[in-house]
């Protein structure tokens, strides 16, 4: 048994890592040479730290930064999700939905890693071949474009403003991923750069429309239910609209934000307990509703019901800044 166990700790090692030097180490250039391949050699204490070593190296390459890549793609992925009934070409959704980071952003690969036993550290090879990547790239533009476009043509044809300006606030997120993949492709392919021309023109065109349209709305917003325990939420939403670039007036607004928050309280001897609900409607001057938002929130707790409450404030602002407006 014992040994059956050796034979089977040696088999998951060599699985994991190289034990001899690997030649992508000692010769890159032989293995992935610059002509076909992007690629950098990161070192860690771990395999992930040596992953992300080389993966930050690759992003230096792009002179794009990790973070805001990350959180444009979380940005794009949230918009898509919610246009996905809105256009046929799931493949390609698909495909776009699954990036999740940086390295799936940029179609990175990674060779098998190697520990070196005498400085007790991880090598591995980042790579991107070239070729692949911008079929890649050029196939999630197109996706995209056709997105923002269709987005572009519903505002057009849109009577309604506030609807007009939340659809192109969704082509204006998905620009923003769509111009970090051309801006990835012409430096893969430095040729490619007259070839999107007409792209950056609708995108800047998208920008203009949306400005636009923010002049022309102004809001108020009102509590159905004035509890003072809730000034925190009240809050918020004004510090949302003024981030979109929303006018905010108490009078001579056309649209009405009107705010329901409604508490269930529970008293426990492990302490107090509030189960809050919000729900939010935009209404425009013609009493339309155009916009709804709402959510049942689970069980919040504290020592005291005024803890809960200040909680349960905290925990519905929260999902307001990630949320509200964001569809």
């Amino acid at each position: 048994m014992k040994q059956l166990l050796v034979v089977f700790f040696s088999f998951v090692s060599a699985f994991c890592f190289s034990a001899e030097v690997p030649s992508w180490l000692t010769r890159p250039e032989n293995e992935y040479p610059t002509s076909h391949f992007i690629r950098a050699i990161g070192e860690g204490a771990s395999l992930k730290q040596a992953q992300n070593s080389a993966l930050s190296a690759i992003s230096l390459y792009f002179d794009a930064k990790t973070e805001v890549l990350t959180q444009t793609l979380k940005e794009s992925k949230s918009v898509l999700e919610g246009a996905v009934s809105s256009f046929s070409t799931n493949q390609s959704y698909s495909q776009i939905s699954n990036i999740s980071s940086t390295a799936d952003f940029f179609c990175v690969n990674f060779s098998e890693s190697y520990y070196s036993e005498k400085t007790g550290r991880y090598s591995v090879l980042a790579y991107i071949n070239k070729k692949d990547a911008s079929k890649i790239y050029r196939d999630r533009i197109s996706y995209l474009m056709s997105t923002i476009y269709s987005c572009q043509q519903y505002a057009k044809d849109e009577k309604e403003t506030f609807s007009a300006s939340q659809a192109l606030h969704k082509a204006i997120k998905l620009s923003e991923l769509t111009r970090k993949y051309i801006d990835a492709e012409m430096t893969i392919v430095p040729s490619d750069v007259g070839n999107y021309q007409s792209e950056l023109a609708a995108i800047n065109t998208i920008t203009e429309m949306y400005t636009n349209l923010k002049k022309q709305m102004t809001f108020s917003v009102v509590m159905t239910k004035n509890d003072v325990r809730y000034g925190g939420v009240f809050t918020t939403i004004s510090s949302i609209l003024s981030e979109r670039g929303y006018s905010y007036s108490l009078a001579n607004s056309n649209y009405k934000i009107e705010m329901d928050i409604s508490s269930v309280e529970e008293h426990a001897p492990a302490g107090e307990f509030v189960r809050p609900s919000i729900t939010i409607l935009v209404v425009n001057n013609a009493g339309n509703g155009v916009y709804t938002y709402s959510k049942n929130f689970s069980k919040i707790g504290g020592k005291t019901l005024e803890q809960a409450y200040s909680r349960s404030s905290s925990k519905i602002s929260a999902d307001l800044k990630e949320n509200f407006l964001a569809e």
